[in-house]
């Protein structure tokens, strides 16, 4: 059933009024402004509230999934994890958002592009990100931190522990938008940016790894080798680099910066967001087959000790 319930939920993400249906967050929103009024959480970040935050919808699912195990053949429980999985996948869809940017970074001078992108990339301006060129590294580090924190890492712990696990990784990244918004200073030191970063190390490494397979072998693994284990790299970054040496891609801006005319950077820029596209579509691949092959073995491995 496990990889019925992928399959299924990300087919519905690709229709958008079942996207939309499902991605309501008001509620959760709501939970957390009555905790903080509970608390009076002003200045200092209270674990309390996080914990809270968190672990009274995963108990309600918890609940739900005892009440619904061995239900009619087991097929609302299997209803439930779909929509679950559903709601625990990013708010924006990377590869929507990979194609919008294409299509303006094809018509837009460079006075529209600037603001056009951080129409599509809000958090660009909370970073307060100036100049093209900034701009520019930012996105290309962005396009492949959507992959893993919109879709990969969802999986991945959906996969290993289940939808409490998904569920956990989504309303924790929710609860940082929510006080980033409401309490800047408070988010700042919140023990749920440490949570996001644990969630997000060991698929950040696989995804990583995995570019070795749909990229560069050689380019990926040199650098996957030589960043494997180092604990200060973001997970972002670490995709990011482990990414752009799959496709050959300077890490840094030297050719892009030495272009005199905007055409010519306008037309390295397109191309290289087009290789990235095509890196992590064939990215996407990989673990759909990695997946299948898991549960495949899986379920000859239990056949096998039911026979003996």
């Amino acid at each position: 059933m496990l990889f019925l319930e992928i399959f299924i939920a990300f087919g519905c993400c690709q229709l958008k009024r079942w996207r939309e249906s499902i991605h309501h967050d008001s509620w959760y929103f709501q939970w957390l402004s009555f905790l903080m009024r509970l608390f009076k959480v002003k200045l200092v970040p209270d674990v309390r509230l996080w914990c809270l935050a968190w672990s009274i919808p995963l108990l309600g699912l918890a609940a739900l999934t005892w009440l619904l195990e061995g239900f009619l053949w087991n097929a609302p429980l299997v209803l439930l994890n779909v929509l679950v999985l559903l709601y625990s996948f990013g708010r924006h869809g990377f590869v929507k958002r990979l194609d919008r940017v294409l299509a303006i970074m094809r018509t837009a001078n460079p006075e529209t592009l600037f603001i056009r992108t951080e129409q599509i990339f809000p958090e660009f301006a909370q970073q307060q990100v100036t100049g093209i060129e900034n701009q520019y590294i930012l996105l290309r580090r962005q396009l492949f931190y959507d992959a893993l924190q919109q879709l990969i890492t969802v999986v991945f712990w959906f996969v290993l522990l289940g939808p409490w696990a998904a569920l956990l990784y989504r309303l924790n990244a929710l609860y940082i938008d929510y006080m980033e918004k409401h309490s800047p200073a408070l988010v700042r030191a919140s023990i749920a940016w440490d949570c996001l970063y644990l969630l997000e190390w060991l698929p950040a490494r696989l995804l990583a790894a995995s570019f070795t397979l749909s990229g560069n072998f050689a380019g990926a693994y040199h650098e996957l080798r030589h960043i494997w284990a180092n604990w200060t790299e973001k997970p972002g970054e670490f995709v990011a680099r482990c990414g752009l040496q799959a496709l050959s891609l300077p890490l840094n801006l030297e050719e892009f910066v030495k272009l005199n005319h905007w055409r010519e950077q306008q037309q390295l820029a397109v191309e290289e967001l087009m290789a990235i596209r095509d890196l992590l579509m064939r990215t996407l691949v990989v673990w759909a087959a990695g997946l299948a092959i898991l549960v495949i073995g899986w379920h000859f491995s239990l056949g096998s000790v039911n026979t003996i």
